[in-house]
């Protein structure tokens, strides 16, 4: 997960348009969902608004992540929030620096890249505002 995030930082300093997605390891590019079509999309989107917040949490968990989607909020598209630095914590963890303007902010994709990598997101986020 490290070299991931510290990969994902490098790649959004060199490509400040997030247009091409990067080289991301099997493990990885193996958990995302198929992209849905555009009727589904809509069809998945008109099932989800019309959810309580209980059944929106299932719908989100069971369509999962497209890569196209995902990628985003590791990009310049994305000015929420930004992973600042990366680092081995001496837990045996990785301690992950975010910059961001709003407080709560939405990191789902980075929750859902450190459960498919086995990790466990604990508090707190360092972040720095």
């Amino acid at each position: 997960m490290k070299r991931v995030l510290s990969f994902l930082v490098e790649w959004r300093a060199a490509d400040p348009d997030g247009s091409a997605p990067p080289e991301l390891p099997s493990w990885l590019v193996d958990s995302f969902s198929e992209p849905l079509s555009a009727e589904d999309k809509m069809l998945w989107l008109a099932r989800w608004r019309a959810a309580g917040p209980e059944e929106k949490e299932a719908l989100e968990r069971q369509k999962g992540w497209e890569l196209e989607s995902w990628i985003h909020w590791f990009s310049t598209d994305n000015d929420m929030w930004a992973v600042e630095s990366v680092e081995e914590s001496d837990q045996g963890g990785v301690d992950i620096t975010l910059s961001h303007d709003d407080d709560p902010f939405p990191f789902e994709a980075l929750h859902w890249m450190a459960d498919v990598a086995g990790f466990t997101l604990e508090g707190p986020v360092r972040s720095v505002v």
